[in-house]
């Protein structure tokens, strides 16, 4: 899943093939896509702005099967919803709030129901970051920010590693590995923290996440937002035309 502009989602084939634009013209500014575990749906975030004068925030949104959109979560003043992750189970999504406040901006961890029923908060501390939440493959447990995982009914909340040491955490999908990015390469670990070791070198890369099968991760490299795909032990790695920075690897469709 690729997001070419601002304003648009994409479909391509793992080899960078086949490009297909998903969204219509009257989605703007569109991220952070999440495929449902069918692959049939997809979750997104997008810019509403409710007047032309007025402050825009970022709703989530699903993209049918069908083409029809239909709104996850609604306009609220001085809230953003952003970085969407479907559960395993189809049942839920978490995702990230950034609210402003009097003293700034402040992330939540929010989870919702796939039917936009039932939002809940997940109390995660105020000066913690909620970015790119991830399910693991039960359903039980999210990791987010820098890098923590909870419960997900919001209970024990713990560090995976040192804090702020690491971020964007994917779990694979048998769940015996976690890869994430620390000082600018993908690494991988056990999902209890241990045996964390590099996975790349070089150039900088951000951001894993797993191909359905478990085989190969994509990533972004930040110098020029490049697309890149490699095997899980670090071989065969390749950059795709395509420039990008918020993707998802479809799990029915191979997109």
């Amino acid at each position: 899943m690729n997001s070419e502009e601002p304003g648009a989602l994409y479909a391509v084939a793992p080899d960078g093939t086949h490009v297909q634009r998903l969204t219509p013209d009257t989605i703007d500014a569109v991220w952070g896509p999440s495929w449902s575990p069918d692959g049939r749906r997809l979750v997104f975030g997008h810019r509403v702005c409710p007047e032309p004068s007025a402050e825009c925030r970022s709703v989530l949104s699903i993209l049918e099967a069908d083409g029809a959109i239909t709104e996850l979560t609604t306009f609220t003043e001085g809230v953003s919803h952003v970085w969407p992750d479907w559960s395993p189970d189809g049942s839920r999504i978490a995702f990230g709030e950034i609210v402003a406040t009097q003293a700034g901006y402040v992330q939540r961890l929010a989870v919702i129901n796939a039917d936009g029923t039932d939002l809940t908060e997940i109390e995660i501390g105020a000066s913690e970051f909620a970015s790119s939440p991830d399910w693991s493959p039960d359903s039980s447990q999210i990791t987010f920010g820098k890098l923590y995982v909870v419960n997900a009914d919001g209970t024990h909340l713990r560090a995976m590693l040192e804090p702020y040491s690491a971020n964007n955490a994917a779990w694979s999908p048998d769940g015996r590995r976690i890869a994430f990015a620390r000082a600018d390469q993908i690494w991988l670990m056990a999902p209890d923290g241990s045996d964390a070791r590099p996975l790349t070198s070089g150039d900088r890369r951000w951001d894993p996440v797993w191909s359905p099968d478990g085989r190969r991760l994509a990533f972004w490299y930040p110098d020029g937002s490049w697309l890149g795909v490699m095997n899980v032990d670090g071989s065969s790695e390749h950059r795709l035309e395509i420039q990008t920075t918020d993707f998802d690897w479809g799990a029915a469709t191979g997109s």
